[in-house]
């Protein structure tokens, strides 16, 4: 009798542990965002909180990197434009951007 409780008790724990449990919920991650400003011909003496406000703003409530892009089809001497920086930037590496694709940023 004990041994058939023994075997219906092992068996019932068994049966138990292999249930599925319930998932339990997590909370939604936060979504958090990146902006990236184009500014090929400012300077950080540039940003202040008079001249450049919104980038002051930005820069006050968030994390501030600095990206020098730079492309292969810049002839030196030459500034790059905030093309070349946008697709360095989109491709993850230098960029060499189409004739026509200026008219994407028009």
């Amino acid at each position: 009798m004990r041994r058939r409780i023994a075997t219906a008790l092992l068996l019932a724990t068994c049966v138990v542990g292999l249930l599925p449990t319930p998932l339990s919920a997590k909370p939604a991650p936060q979504v958090r965002r990146v902006v990236i400003v184009l500014a090929p011909y400012l300077t950080w003496e540039d940003v202040n909180a008079t001249s450049t406000p919104t980038i002051w703003s930005l820069a006050e409530k968030g994390a501030v990197g600095n990206v020098n892009a730079r492309s292969r089809a810049r002839e030196a001497g030459e500034p790059a434009t905030p093309l070349e920086g946008a697709l360095t930037i989109s491709a993850g590496s230098w960029a060499v951007p189409a004739p026509l694709a200026a008219a994407a940023y028009d």
